[in-house]
């Protein structure tokens, strides 16, 4: 099986853009006993992976894949992907 560069680096950007906007929740929410599953986290984790697919799919093409292992390849489009959506996330939360 052959797996495309463009499709790691696609993976590596929305994992990065999803992980970046749900880490803050889970480090707010880290060793909190009282939290209880609510339908308010599942719509508030499929409206995250919208967001997240959005920015990986605007993110992509300004991607320069590099010609290297498939493992360098899905980790610079991991730190692009991080660092692009944290600054999307910083843009958003200043008003």
């Amino acid at each position: 099986m052959n797996i495309s560069p463009e499709i790691v680096a696609f993976v590596g950007i929305l994992f990065a853009c999803i992980l970046r906007t749900v880490l803050p929740y889970w480090k707010k929410h880290k060793g909190d006993a009282t939290l209880k599953f609510d339908l308010k986290y599942l719509a508030s984790f499929i409206v995250v992976v919208f967001i997240g697919t959005a920015a990986a799919i605007l993110l992509f093409p300004a991607f320069v894949i590099p010609e290297s292992s498939y493992l360098y390849v899905f980790a610079t489009a991991f730190a692009y992907g991080w660092a692009s959506e944290d600054i999307i996330n910083k843009l958003l939360t200043k008003k």
